[in-house]
């Protein structure tokens, strides 16, 4: 089983995310590729030395419509069986979709405005097209 984990935000992000990759790495045959930030580099090297992922790949800071297009190929060419957005941006959504993975989970973004509105990330009415599951 193949699985592309997306993490693209702070260090200690990633770091309370651990559990998540060890407790998917019990299942048999499971390889992790993890998508994360430049600030993430040392601690990805870390996994992948102690054979908790397979790859991890730096999603750049400023995309270039170039760069989008490239990075959404490369996610599409791997066929995941399961994709994980840990990091709730509405890129990391889009690319999961591209993906054609027929397993998409998620973390929704839920934020109360000044005047008690909900705002959604991703956008309400996007969340079923876009995920399987969510939280």
């Amino acid at each position: 089983m193949k699985i592309a984990i997306f993490r693209d935000d702070g260090i200690g992000d990633l770091i309370v995310s651990t559990p998540l990759i060890e407790n998917l790495l019990k299942q048999l045959n499971v390889s992790i590729d993890l998508y994360c930030s430049i600030r993430n580099v040392e601690y990805s090297n870390l996994l992948k030395k102690d054979k908790k992922i397979s790859n991890y790949y730096v999603i750049p800071n400023k995309y270039s419509l170039r760069d989008k297009v490239i990075l959404g190929m490369k996610i599409r060419n791997s066929k995941y069986d399961s994709i994980y957005i840990l990091s709730p941006k509405n890129i990391n959504y889009i690319y999961a979709k591209i993906s054609g993975s027929k397993n998409i989970y998620g973390i929704v973004m839920i934020n109360t405005g000044k005047n008690n509105l909900d705002r959604y990330r991703p956008v309400k009415f996007l969340i079923t097209y876009l995920l399987n599951k969510h939280e």
